[in-house]
């Protein structure tokens, strides 16, 4: 048996793995980098990624910089 929170995690991280910087806690995206430059080449990446899954995000509960 499979919970939501399970399929939720798997559908999440399965598009984001392999990217640098990105880590999916729980039902959070954290986007993480040395510097800005870095974490928003990251984020991008990040975003694009989810794009091309058909993943998309709910702005009110997004929290940038």
């Amino acid at each position: 048996m499979c919970s939501a929170s399970e399929l939720y995690q798997h559908e999440i991280s399965t598009p984001l793995a392999g990217i640098e910087g990105v880590d999916n806690i729980s039902d959070d995206i954290i986007v993480h980098g040395p510097d800005q430059k870095i974490h928003d080449q990251h984020l991008l990446k990040t975003m694009e990624r989810l794009r091309q899954h058909g993943l998309t995000l709910n702005a009110e509960k997004c929290l940038f910089n």
